[in-house]
């Protein structure tokens, strides 16, 4: 009796840390923080993430760029933290190969009944990794990488941040690109509570903090969802150390998600976000 319930109770631990939700915080991958692990496996999220932004102001301004920044001539295109294939479907039916990158199992399921649905599965290839482990790609490979929606501002940490844009750059063909949106730690100044918030992060990074910047909240329903806000330098300042450097940049609006108006006075103050291009240093 007394090794039946021995192996009951094992039974019970082990399916506990056999759900991933449940793993204690050593086992999450890099770079990945309690808030963004619980959303990436729940399946109500994958579910209706492509129509609950089908009119969002931010994609729609997202899909007009890639139109209008992408190479002419379609190629291979990486397309890190593509949730539900938006992105993805846009650039394939536009003729470019596409890598879909996530570390959500359900949003890749989404992508890849999606793919089917318009018959483009032979041009996207889904693929579930963190994005600060990408070794499984062949150096030099793509032609173009798309990182939007804020995604790189929801890897934890800046060393792994880093770490995500070398990647980028390893995997560029040397006259390849790199389209990135973020959004501007200044936009504190302008929402309720932000400039005490702002206070705060000051305080933080002149104490060596090195979270200073990210700001939590409880998004979809899963609490402490972690997004970082990037100043202008230290964006650029993260590209250029892995060998990029901006070509390109639009400031937009936090509310519209459309370029701001007189772009020239304080842009880096006035901005919500950014979406720029960059390439390898050595290329026009």
């Amino acid at each position: 009796m007394h090794d039946q319930k021995h192996q009951q109770r094992n039974k019970h631990t082990c399916d506990r840390y056999d759900d991933p939700r449940a793993w204690p915080s050593w086992r999450l991958p890099e770079g990945t923080d309690r808030g963004l692990w619980e959303y990436v496996h729940s399946d109500e999220i994958a579910r209706t993430e492509f129509d609950l932004f089908r009119d969002d102001p931010l994609c729609r301004t997202d899909e007009a760029i890639l139109m209008e920044w992408t190479p002419k001539s379609p190629g291979r295109v990486l397309d890190l933290g593509c949730g539900a294939g938006r992105h993805s479907l846009l650039l394939a039916a536009n003729g470019f190969e596409v890598v879909a990158v996530d570390l959500s199992q359900p949003l890749l399921r989404e992508v890849k009944r999606r793919t089917y649905d318009a018959g483009l599965a032979r041009r996207i290839a889904p693929l579930r990794a963190n994005l600060r482990r990408l070794e499984c790609l062949a150096d030099a490979s793509f032609d173009l990488a798309v990182c939007l929606f804020s995604t790189l501002g929801m890897v934890r940490g800046a060393d792994h941040r880093a770490a995500v844009v070398r990647q980028v750059a390893r995997l560029l063909k040397p006259d390849g690109s790199l389209i990135l949106h973020a959004h501007n730690l200044w936009l504190n100044l302008r929402v309720p509570g932000g400039r005490r918030w702002l206070l705060g992060q000051l305080g933080s990074a002149l104490a060596g903090n090195p979270y200073w910047g990210d700001r939590s909240a409880c998004y979809r329903g899963v609490a402490n969802v972690v997004v970082h806000l990037f100043t202008w330098g230290e964006l650029v300042g993260l590209l250029r150390s892995a060998g990029l450097r901006v070509v390109r940049k639009l400031p937009l609006h936090e509310a519209t998600a459309r370029p701001i108006p007189a772009p020239w006075l304080f842009p880096h103050i006035r901005a919500g976000g950014w979406i720029l291009q960059a390439r390898r240093s050595n290329q026009n």
